[in-house]
């Protein structure tokens, strides 16, 4: 097979060379046409849930409040990532869902979840 290539190559240098041609202006035209971004824009669809508890220790917003709203967000459909920070005072959890989440949708659930 490959002995047959070479024979053809050899033997016809302009088709070659004319589809050689073809594949730089294609890839010329390819190069002009396609959108590129040094930065593009990337959305990470994300929600922040915000509890205060005036008085608490951030030990106690953990216990009482993050890992109770961790505990039923984690169990929702298209979630990816939890992460929970207890603060003095309040708590702080960001619930990341996967690509091609509809987020008002996904917000009407978790207030329904974390009420």
């Amino acid at each position: 097979m490959i002995k047959k290539m070479l024979k053809f190559s050899l033997g016809n240098k302009f088709a070659i060379f004319l589809m050689v041609l073809l594949v730089i202006l294609g890839g010329l035209y390819s190069s002009f046409k396609m959108k590129l971004e040094l930065l593009p824009d990337v959305e990470t669809p994300m929600i922040t849930v915000q509890t205060t508890m005036p008085g608490a220790t951030p030990e106690t917003t953990k216990t009482e409040i993050s890992d109770k709203i961790d505990e039923q967000i984690r169990s929702m459909a298209d979630v990816k990532n939890v992460s929970a920070q207890s603060i003095q005072n309040a708590s702080i959890v960001s619930v990341e869902y996967r690509e091609g989440t509809d987020l008002d949708s996904a917000e009407n659930k978790l207030k329904k979840r974390t009420r």
